[in-house]
């Protein structure tokens, strides 16, 4: 959900197209892809018509963008993992960084609690963040996260954009790992570091990470829409691991194995 008091620049969901600054030579703006290697080609951004800066940038005003409740029960220790891009910059500063933020909070709907904050100076790439939900909030209930970012000067003075990919709930171990019958996929050690993975067909593509047992993500790969079988070798030690496997409509599986 989408709310804001912003006259432009307010978040939508595409395709991002990027935006340029060419007279004081500070080049990218919004970014011109979304994040690399995830599933699909769109990202959340604030205002996506592309061009010059200060076209539709955040102006006069804030915007923020409300993710759907999430049922935490089903995971011991919760994270929000997301990467985001964050560009401020003033133009009466000659180009130094502005005033204005990219904020992250935490609600459960009573409660609505200050996770992340990002301010000046900024780095036109994609970063990676992660937040410990117990650090907040007891993971017996339903949060929701909320990207909150305002230009704070009136005028259209600062250069104000942000962008949101790459969102997921991760863990070490979700409480109930799927037993390989009830899987919708499976995945054999093959000796010698190698696994073989076998997925029912989707209709768009696909990804496949595996966990180390602190939750870490580790290894990743991403699966074509028709292929059902592959051998993969992620170059990790031996020991035991889970399996996560991604389809492109949202739904996940998972399973625990042993890599020999």
């Amino acid at each position: 959900m989408v709310s804001g008091t912003a006259q432009r620049g307010s978040w939508q969901r595409g395709e991002p197209q990027g935006t340029y600054e060419t007279v004081l030579g500070l080049g990218i703006q919004n970014p011109e892809y979304d994040l690399p290697d995830d599933i699909g080609d769109a990202a959340y951004v604030t205002g996506n018509e592309g061009g010059e800066a200060f076209g539709f940038d955040v102006d006069n005003g804030w915007t923020q963008l409300v993710s759907p409740p999430i049922d935490l029960r089903r995971y011991a220790h919760p994270r929000i993992n997301f990467w985001y891009w964050f560009l401020n910059w003033s133009l009466r500063g000659g180009g130094r960084p502005g005033n204005d933020f990219l904020r992250v909070y935490l609600t459960d709907g009573q409660d609505t609690l200050l996770a992340r904050e990002y301010v000046g100076p900024f780095d036109t790439l994609w970063q990676e963040a992660s937040i410990r939900v117990e650090r907040y909030f007891p993971a017996d209930r339903d949060i929701q996260v909320i990207f909150y970012t305002q230009d704070l000067e009136p005028g259209n003075q600062d250069g104000v954009e942000a962008a949101i990919d790459g969102f997921r709930v991760l863990e070490g171990f979700p409480l109930a790992v799927d037993t390989p019958e009830a899987s919708p996929f499976w995945v054999h050690s093959a000796g010698g570091g190698w696994l073989t993975l076998g997925y029912p067909p989707t209709r768009g593509e696909g990804q496949i990470e595996l966990l180390d047992l602190s939750g870490r993500v580790v290894a990743r790969r991403r699966l074509p829409a028709e292929t059902q079988h592959q051998r993969w070798q992620p170059g990790l030690p031996a020991g035991l691991y889970v399996a996560r496997l991604w389809r492109e409509d949202g739904r996940a599986g998972y399973q625990r194995f042993r890599l020999e």
